[in-house]
């Protein structure tokens, strides 16, 4: 009765195509470190470019050396300005300093805008390179 059972199912198991996806699987695993990091650095370029451009004139704050704005840069990733107005200019300032001048100084908001922008734009970008590492590392 068992013979018999085993002829009318006819169980067969490849598991090649399985072994083939890990295969895959594996290479994309090792290979998507690499692609986001250069992502990421294309990002933080993009970044510092929004920023600039946020704090270039009206709206934001108004423009009189140019000192400030070629004090933007990228420091371990990130987008930095070590000029000491660059907090009042982005959040504002109202009171009395050190040195006991008085400030109403509005916000000039330009990191904020700029890394809003850059969110959306990330967020919209980083499907395409998981399909384009998938893609890259088909065997």
């Amino acid at each position: 009765m068992l013979q018999e059972a085993r002829r009318l199912v006819n169980v067969s198991t490849d598991f090649g195509q399985v072994g083939k996806l890990f295969g895959h699987m594996r290479s994309f695993v090792s290979a998507f470190p690499d692609a986001l990091d250069i992502y990421n650095d294309k990002a933080t370029e993009r970044l510092l470019q929004l920023v600039r451009q946020h704090a270039s004139g009206r709206p934001g704050p108004n423009v009189v050396t140019g000192r400030y704005l070629a004090n933007f840069m990228i420091v371990d990733g990130k987008v930095v300005n070590p000029s000491p107005q660059t907090r009042r200019l982005e959040y504002g300032f109202v009171g009395t300093d050190a040195l006991g001048r008085m400030y109403h100084q509005p916000p000039f908001p330009h990191f904020r805008p700029a890394l809003e922008e850059m969110r959306a734009e990330y967020r919209r970008g980083i499907v395409p390179l998981i399909r384009t590492t998938w893609n890259a590392t088909d065997s």
